[in-house]
Protein backbone atom coordinates (compact mmCIF):
# COMPACT_ATOMS: atom_id res chain seq x y z
CA UNK A 1 0.00 0.00 0.00
CA UNK A 2 1.84 3.23 -1.06
CA UNK A 3 1.97 5.86 1.32
CA UNK A 4 1.17 9.97 0.46
CA UNK A 5 1.49 13.07 2.99
CA UNK A 6 -1.32 15.07 2.78
CA UNK A 7 0.43 18.17 0.27
CA UNK A 8 1.45 15.27 -1.89
CA UNK A 9 -2.13 13.83 -1.73
CA UNK A 10 -4.18 16.87 -2.55
CA UNK A 11 -1.51 18.05 -5.62
CA UNK A 12 -1.96 13.85 -7.28
CA UNK A 13 -5.85 13.59 -6.23
CA UNK A 14 -7.08 12.05 -9.39
CA UNK A 15 -3.87 10.03 -9.89
CA UNK A 16 -4.82 8.61 -6.38
CA UNK A 17 -8.11 8.45 -7.49
CA UNK A 18 -7.82 6.83 -10.83
CA UNK A 19 -5.34 4.12 -8.72
CA UNK A 20 -8.09 3.27 -6.00
CA UNK A 21 -10.48 2.97 -9.05
CA UNK A 22 -8.37 0.24 -10.52
CA UNK A 23 -8.99 -1.45 -6.83
CA UNK A 24 -5.59 -0.70 -4.81
CA UNK A 25 -5.58 0.93 -1.63
CA UNK A 26 -3.68 4.31 -0.52
CA UNK A 27 -3.00 5.64 3.02
CA UNK A 28 -2.79 9.57 3.62
CA UNK A 29 -0.42 10.41 6.01
CA UNK A 30 0.18 13.89 8.22
CA UNK A 31 3.42 14.16 9.79
CA UNK A 32 4.29 10.52 8.87
CA UNK A 33 0.95 9.39 11.05
CA UNK A 34 -1.41 7.64 8.79
CA UNK A 35 -4.68 9.20 9.06
CA UNK A 36 -7.27 8.18 6.10
CA UNK A 37 -7.11 5.05 3.96
CA UNK A 38 -8.56 5.36 0.30
CA UNK A 39 -10.41 2.36 -1.15
CA UNK A 40 -12.42 1.38 -3.31
CA UNK A 41 -15.94 2.15 -3.18
CA UNK A 42 -18.54 -0.82 -3.05
CA UNK A 43 -21.27 -1.02 -5.61
CA UNK A 44 -24.53 -0.26 -4.61
CA UNK A 45 -26.88 -3.19 -3.22
CA UNK A 46 -30.07 -3.55 -4.57
CA UNK A 47 -32.76 -3.28 -2.20
CA UNK A 48 -35.48 -6.51 -2.70
CA UNK A 49 -39.17 -4.68 -3.37
CA UNK A 50 -42.06 -5.60 -0.91
CA UNK A 51 -40.28 -6.45 2.18
CA UNK A 52 -42.79 -4.62 4.01
CA UNK A 53 -45.95 -5.96 2.54
CA UNK A 54 -48.77 -7.04 4.90
CA UNK A 55 -46.96 -4.61 7.74
CA UNK A 56 -48.34 -1.25 6.44
CA UNK A 57 -51.34 -0.15 6.31
CA UNK A 58 -52.66 3.49 4.71
CA UNK A 59 -56.47 4.42 4.74
CA UNK A 60 -58.51 5.10 1.96
CA UNK A 61 -58.97 8.36 3.55
CA UNK A 62 -55.78 9.14 4.48
CA UNK A 63 -55.48 12.03 2.39
CA UNK A 64 -59.00 13.62 3.30
CA UNK A 65 -59.17 17.03 5.06
CA UNK A 66 -58.61 17.30 8.90
CA UNK A 67 -62.31 17.79 10.67
CA UNK A 68 -62.11 21.51 12.02
CA UNK A 69 -62.70 21.48 15.91
CA UNK A 70 -63.01 24.93 16.84
CA UNK A 71 -63.92 28.33 15.19
CA UNK A 72 -61.28 29.94 16.92
CA UNK A 73 -58.20 30.02 15.47
CA UNK A 74 -55.05 28.11 17.77
CA UNK A 75 -52.44 29.95 18.69
CA UNK A 76 -49.97 28.25 16.83
CA UNK A 77 -51.83 30.65 13.74
CA UNK A 78 -49.61 33.10 14.83
CA UNK A 79 -46.56 34.90 16.74
CA UNK A 80 -46.83 33.91 20.82
CA UNK A 81 -47.94 37.11 22.50
CA UNK A 82 -46.14 38.30 25.26
CA UNK A 83 -47.30 41.82 27.14
CA UNK A 84 -43.99 43.28 26.39
CA UNK A 85 -43.25 42.79 22.81
CA UNK A 86 -45.35 44.59 20.10
CA UNK A 87 -45.54 42.25 16.56
CA UNK A 88 -44.89 44.67 13.74
CA UNK A 89 -46.47 43.65 10.27
CA UNK A 90 -43.49 41.34 9.07
CA UNK A 91 -43.53 39.68 12.39
CA UNK A 92 -40.41 41.02 14.08
CA UNK A 93 -40.79 41.13 17.93
CA UNK A 94 -39.37 44.03 19.62
CA UNK A 95 -39.89 45.20 22.81
CA UNK A 96 -42.43 47.55 23.80
CA UNK A 97 -41.34 51.31 24.66
CA UNK A 98 -41.87 51.83 28.21
CA UNK A 99 -44.27 54.17 29.27
CA UNK A 100 -43.26 56.70 31.93
CA UNK A 101 -45.39 56.22 34.88
CA UNK A 102 -47.55 59.05 36.52
CA UNK A 103 -46.13 60.80 39.67
CA UNK A 104 -47.32 59.67 42.36
CA UNK A 105 -50.24 61.66 44.04
CA UNK A 106 -51.08 62.00 47.69
CA UNK A 107 -54.49 63.22 48.08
Amino acid sequence: MPKYNVHEAKTQLSKLLERVAAGEEVIIAKSGVPVARLVPASPPQERPLGTEKGRVFVADDFDAPLPRTSSKPSRSEGPPRHPNLVVDACGARTPRASQPKAPHQVG
